[in-house]
């Protein structure tokens, strides 16, 4: 079982395989159902949970940094700004394209019937689209306007 910072045991959660009720790794029954669990299944299953968590979080980070960006680059269309201003919204954009590079990497596979994880992956592919129409522009305004 994973640990925390002060080294207590972290608490993991996951689906019950039986009922679908959230439960955690430490438990030998589910309190929703009174099923045997099994512990390699149990911590099998939160490490999965943990994964699309993880994915589902990233994505809504994304989706904001991007939403964020883009608003930016449209305003900065319309209000000249500083050298410094432009570079520093390229460098913006690059670490949001890079971010989500490395979100498909590490995420992009995943199989799952978790209702979260379909919309977190929309988002991706939006933010994923915005930032191919976003970097150039950036870097147009950058070096060229």
């Amino acid at each position: 079982m994973a640990s925390s910072i002060i080294g207590t045991p972290k608490l993991q959660v996951y689906a019950c395989p039986h009922c679908g009720e959230t439960i955690n790794t430490t438990m030998q029954r589910c309190t929703f159902c009174s099923r045997l669990i099994h512990p390699e299944q149990a911590a099998q299953a939160a490490a999965e949970m943990s994964h699309i968590s993880a994915a589902c979080n990233q994505a809504s980070l994304l989706k904001i940094a991007a939403t964020g960006e883009g608003i930016q680059v449209v305003v900065r269309l319309f209000i000249h700004s500083t050298a410094f201003g432009k570079a520093e919204n390229l460098i913006i954009l690059s670490a949001v394209t890079f971010t989500v590079m490395h979100w498909w990497r590490k995420y992009g596979d995943i199989q799952t019937t978790d209702p979260d994880y379909a919309p977190a992956k929309k988002s991706v592919i939006a933010v994923t689209a915005a930032t191919v129409i976003l970097l150039p522009a950036a870097i147009l305004m950058t070096f060229i306007l």
